[in-house]
């Protein structure tokens, strides 16, 4: 940067810039400098800041108490985590005991194309909007396997809107066997959010990262905000997992489903 800085002067003498006008220019320059500090910064912290292991550790970490001055006052949050947000077992008299991983119950989350991912039988799953009684959107389970991941394929969600995720145990089922209601951030609470999740998603795409890479940055971004629904849809949605990102989702879900939904 020095050295830069150096040719950069001499380069202002070199073309005869009059003396009067010499502090801006080498204003100008620093301010050439600054900016390029900048972006190396930046790529540096995008390579270096994030790890699952970082987020893996926000996943599993008690929340704070509401009462900070009295911990143990009813209704705080002591000792509980980020994926006790309705996540779980749902249980049932039928055996059809479905486990839920994203979205949980009543959840907020900020993806207009969520990913639906839970353990448990099902012959198909859809989507409707609370206020309604028509499904918008429903898919069939090819095979009922123990663990599913479903991305959602209809038209985009809509702001602020709440809906219900519906549960399906025979294809020809008209209604559902089980409901969970979530809800889609409103469009105030998405500005920022969108505008900065593009702007880091335009640097990762510049530096050629790999799409594990890209969904680590935006978990971590997501665990920031304490989005944690949208965490788990972005950490199960890669679809060639690491040995460390396929050991930390095993870990998450023996986590959810090994004890009831709340």
């Amino acid at each position: 940067m020095y050295k830069f800085k150096l040719r950069y002067q001499a380069n202002i003498l070199r073309f005869g810039i009059a003396p009067k006008n010499f502090c801006l220019a080498i204003a100008l320059s620093h301010i050439v400098l600054l900016t390029l500090q900048s972006t190396v910064i930046a790529e540096v912290n995008i390579k270096q800041q994030s790890s699952w292991k970082n987020i893996i550790k926000r996943i599993l970490a008690p929340q704070e108490p509401k009462d900070v001055e009295n911990p143990n006052s009813r209704g705080s949050r002591v000792n509980k985590e980020p994926l006790d947000k309705g996540r779980g077992r749902l249980g049932g008299s039928r055996g059809d005991t479905i486990c839920l991983i994203t979205p949980g119950k009543n959840e907020k989350i900020w993806h207009l194309n969520p990913t639906f991912i839970w353990k448990g039988n099902l012959a198909a799953v859809g989507i409707r909007r609370s206020k309604d009684k028509l499904a918008l959107w429903r898919h069939s389970v090819p095979e009922k396997k123990d663990f599913q991941i479903t991305s959602y394929k209809g038209l985009p969600l809509q702001f602020g809107e709440s809906y219900d995720w519906l549960f399906f145990t025979s294809v020809n089922s008209l209604a559902p066997s089980r409901r969970i209601s979530f809800t889609v951030m409103d469009s105030l609470e998405r500005i920022s959010i969108t505008d900065e999740i593009a702007v880091l998603e335009k640097k990762l795409n510049n530096q050629k990262v790999s799409e594990e890479i890209i969904a680590l940055h935006k978990a971590e971004y997501f665990s920031q905000k304490k989005l944690w629904g949208d965490v788990l849809i972005e950490m199960y949605s890669v679809k060639n997992p690491s040995q460390e990102l396929r050991t930390n989702l095993n870990r998450i879900t023996q986590r959810i489903c090994g004890k009831s939904s709340r």
